[in-house]
Parts: C-alpha cells; sequence; structure tokens
C-alpha cells in the first residue's frame, strides 16, 4: 500500500519537475528577447568582436578560481568542520561534476545532487550535507554584503540619489507597502527552517573557524571583482573600480534570485540597467555575457566531461 503511494506521487513529481523548468526556460528566454530588443545587434556583435582577448583571458581565469576553484576549497574546509573531512581535489570534483545537473534543475534545486553524494560516497547524514551547502551559500552572501558596504562608504553621492528616489516613489503608496508586507511574511516563514538549521550547525563550528572561513569569502568576492573590473575593461568600458565595490554585489543578489538557471538573463539585465550610465547597452550586455559564459558556461562544459564518473559514483555505494 504504501509502495503504491509513493510511486502514484512519482508522475506528479515528474510534472512539477518538468514546469518548474519550463517557467526558468521561459523567464531567461523572455530576458533575452526583452534585452535584444533593446540594443542594435550589429554594435553588439562589433562590441563582442573587439574585445581584448588578452585582458579577458586573464579575467576568465581570475574569476573561475573564484567561482569554482577557491569556491570548492571554501566548501571543503566546512565539510572537515562539520566532520566530514574530504579532499581538495574531490571537492573540485563534485563541484564541477555536479554543475550540469544543477543546470537542469531550477530554483537552487540541483544543490541538493552534492548532498546525495555526500550521503552516498562518505554517508554524512543529510541534515549536515544541507547544512554544508546553506554554510557555503551564507558565507558567500556575508561575502557580497561585506563588499556592498564597503561600496556604500565609497559611493556616499550615488547612494542619496537612489535613496531620495526610493523615498520619492514610496510616498502615497500604503497599500503596495502592506502587500509586500504580507508578502515578507510569507517567505520568512519558508525560510525560517533553513535559518535555523544554519544557526544550529553554527555551533559546531570553532570561531576561529568561523573567523577564517568569513575572511576567505570576503577574499573570494574581491577577486571577483578584480576579475569583472578587467571583462569591463576588455570590452572598453572604463569606470572608477570602486563603484564596482556598490553596484556588483546587488547584480550578484538578484542574479541569484532562483528564477533563471545560474542568474542567466537576470546577471545581463541588472549589469545592463546598472550600469547604463558608464557605456553603451550594447557593451555592458557583452560584459554581462560574458561573465555569464565564464561562470556557467565553461564549468557546466568541463562537468560534462565529469558527469559519468560523478553519477557512477553516486551510484556505487560508499
Amino acid at each position: 500500500m504504501a509502495e503504491q503511494k509513493i510511486s502514484s506521487k512519482f508522475p506528479l513529481i515528474k510534472t512539477q519537475r518538468l514546469l518548474q523548468f519550463l517557467f526558468v526556460a521561459g523567464v531567461t528566454i523572455v530576458i533575452f528577447v526583452f534585452l535584444f530588443q533593446k540594443i542594435n545587434i550589429h554594435n553588439f556583435l562589433v562590441a563582442l568582436r573587439s574585445v581584448d582577448i588578452v585582458l579577458f583571458t586573464l579575467a576568465a581565469g581570475i574569476l573561475f578560481l573564484a567561482d569554482v576553484v577557491a569556491d570548492a576549497d571554501k566548501w571543503k574546509i566546512i565539510l572537515k568542520a562539520l566532520g566530514c573531512p574530504i579532499s581538495f581535489g574531490e571537492a573540485l570534483f563534485i563541484t564541477l561534476g555536479s554543475y550540469p545537473l544543477r543546470a537542469l534543475l531550477p530554483f537552487k534545486a540541483g544543490e541538493i545532487i552534492k548532498v546525495v553524494y555526500l550521503k552516498r560516497r562518505k554517508n554524512l547524514k543529510i541534515k549536515y550535507g544541507v547544512s554544508s551547502v546553506l554554510l557555503d551559500k551564507v558565507y558567500n552572501l556575508i561575502g557580497v554584503l561585506v563588499l556592498f558596504a564597503s561600496g556604500m562608504i565609497m559611493n556616499t553621492g550615488m547612494i542619496k540619489e537612489l535613496y531620495l528616489g526610493m523615498v520619492l516613489a514610496s510616498i502615497g503608496n500604503k497599500e503596495k507597502k502592506s502587500s509586500l508586507l504580507a508578502g515578507f511574511k510569507k517567505i520568512s516563514l519558508k525560510i525560517y527552517t533553513p535559518v535555523h538549521q544554519v544557526v544550529f550547525t553554527l555551533k559546531e563550528i570553532s570561531l576561529s573557524k568561523k573567523t577564517g572561513l568569513l575572511i576567505y569569502s570576503i577574499l573570494i568576492q574581491l577577486i571577483r571583482v578584480v576579475a569583472v573590473f578587467f571583462i569591463f575593461k576588455a570590452v572598453g568600458v572604463e569606470l572608477y573600480f570602486g563603484v564596482l565595490f556598490f553596484l556588483m554585489p546587488i547584480v550578484v543578489l538578484l542574479s541569484n534570485i532562483p528564477v533563471t538557471t545560474f542568474g542567466l538573463g537576470t546577471r545581463e539585465a541588472s549589469l545592463v540597467l546598472l550600469f547604463s550610465g558608464y557605456g553603451p547597452l550594447e557593451r555592458l550586455l557583452s560584459v554581462g555575457i560574458l561573465i555569464s559564459v565564464v561562470e556557467f558556461l565553461i564549468p557546466t562544459l568541463i562537468g560534462l566531461f565529469l558527469l559519468p564518473r560523478f553519477i557512477r559514483r553516486i551510484a556505487k555505494k560508499g
């Protein structure tokens, strides 16, 4: 009877996953269609052809180092602190091998494949596997917010303009405020459980390790900003380095909203919108696409070569 109930749920689960995938794909396509309607395609292609290859290669190497290599190393440190020591090579293998599967599963659900691997290969309890992934994300978020705070200090004039615009937009909008508050309460209830789990798990990590992870996370985000600065220069967009400390964290936060795969579309749209005063839209869109190539396409292609071995390791317990 129990087996019947479980099997009867599978079609529903598959349908939900399919609908989620179609939704994510649809949102991504709509965003790119909108962006390409707003730019001159010829100028966009010219911008891509005129990219400084040396600068872009340097930036790509730095960005890959921060997004994949250093991030895998940070996750390895978190796992060790939770009592699941693995080698850096295995952490990197899991990170890259899971990329194609994480790309297929929408709304960040693909991250669970890393938890499954740890359960099957390392016999790590699911709650600790989930906590390791959540802690990794939390430290990334803290690193982004630290840069954002630094950017606010360096760009006080820009902050005043944005704040004034927000105040003017909010005047006479009481109904919208109340609906936003209601929505916030619903979201708060949904995120309570994972936040509670992260807090509980943090108690098991020593203060020195927490501090080290925090510094490491900030350093990774700083390296990312340096790489993005080089990509802007490679495309021919000149801007003040300090502005990236304020605007890039916003781009990162928006691109992590789980409505597209790996932030494709949302990253490009937010970058074009926020940096519109620093260069032609075609060049800004080129910057966004080049970042996505390094952060998403290259790791996914590498992951495709590792995927068969990754799946075999999951299938073979222990």
